[in-house]
């Protein structure tokens, strides 16, 4: 079900053609953007009245872990992807990445735009036990220099399929040169120790920015 209106017209007739009561069922695909960042928040509260969705996109949004738990809780999401995006606890401080994907067990595709990875939230992502393997993880907006490539490499053998992308990617500006240059040097290290052949190598991407370079 797509929710798009990211240019802040609140398109009238689509209001007008929405149920009055909470009846509306999500039962594959969500997709909500909108400039109001309070949109998806309120269809939670007015208009839906389940979410089975597998996939699952949101942009610019703010929810409460009790209306993002309603997306996911019943534990089908399979590819979720969310860009500048935040979650709050009843406290009012920000939902951990490794709190949001615990949620999502049976996760394959994950990508996250502007939610901070640090090497706690990888060991504690290391911890979980998901019932599929990452074809696609993809760490973006990052802001922090203090991940190490130990602790990204760990995750990616607990998770990874030869088929799969691992993506590191900073927020501009966060990183100096030399430190990607080091961060990689010392994947690339870890890579060959772990991996014998290309065949069996996931695709790993280390970059200073939003736009992604593939490391190997």
């Amino acid at each position: 079900m797509p929710i798009d209106n990211s240019d802040g017209d609140w398109m009238p007739e689509i209001q007008r053609n929405m149920p009055k009561n909470k009846s509306l069922v999500v039962t594959t695909s969500l997709y909500a953007n909108n400039i109001n960042q309070n949109m998806l928040s309120m269809f939670i509260k007015n208009k839906f009245y389940q979410c089975e969705a597998k996939y699952i996109e949101i942009d610019r949004q703010k929810l409460t872990e009790k209306e993002f738990d309603f997306l996911v809780g019943r534990g089908n999401v399979e590819s979720c992807s969310l860009r500048e995006v935040q979650i709050l606890k009843d406290d009012g401080q920000s939902l951990l990445i490794e709190e949001i994907m615990a949620k999502m067990p049976k996760l394959t595709d994950f990508s996250s735009f502007f939610i901070n990875v640090t090497n706690e939230s990888l060991e504690k992502l290391q911890q979980l036990s998901f019932q599929n393997k990452l074809l696609n993880c993809q760490f973006q907006g990052v802001h922090n220099d203090t991940v190490t490539a130990q602790a990204f490499c760990d995750f990616i053998v607990k998770n990874y399929t030869p088929l799969s992308t691992f993506a590191l990617c900073f927020a501009r500006g966060v990183t100096t040169h030399l430190f990607i240059i080091n961060l990689r040097i010392s994947m690339q290290q870890l890579v060959n120790n772990q991996w014998k052949t290309a065949e069996s190598k996931p695709k790993i991407i280390i970059s200073p920015d939003e736009s992604p370079v593939p490391l190997i």
